[in-house]
């Protein structure tokens, strides 16, 4: 239900920002609930907290940006944009998720466009 009427929410009225992250507050606020309520609800129907949900689902839009080959951003850029400003960590972090270096996934891309991400 919490999940339905964050989706239903965010379609009607509000808009996540595309760049940068989105705030716990503003999932809060979304959801009308209390910061307790939203994490307990992410833990027990997901297992993890809102904060990793945030964090993967950043990394997931960074992923999909590097795998368009018609992008000219770089890893940088594309990182920055999902606010992704430590970029060991990052790096580490994607690697973790997807299993390569984010560079790695933007030179296979670029190099064959015909690929599906």
């Amino acid at each position: 239900m919490l999940v339905q009427s964050l989706n239903a929410e965010r379609q009607s009225r509000h808009q996540v920002p595309l760049s940068g992250s989105i705030s716990i507050d503003t999932l809060c606020d979304i959801a009308h609930v209390s910061q307790r309520t939203l994490h307990n609800s992410f833990v027990s129907i997901l297992g993890i907290s809102p904060m990793h949900f945030i964090r993967l689902n950043r990394l997931n839009h960074v992923r999909r940006r590097l795998c368009d080959p018609d992008s000219t951003s770089t890893v940088s850029q594309i990182a920055n944009d999902r606010g992704f400003y430590h970029l060991g960590k990052f790096a580490q972090d994607y690697r973790h998720l997807f299993g390569e270096r984010p560079s790695v996934t933007l030179s296979r891309y670029r190099a064959n466009p015909m690929l599906e991400a």
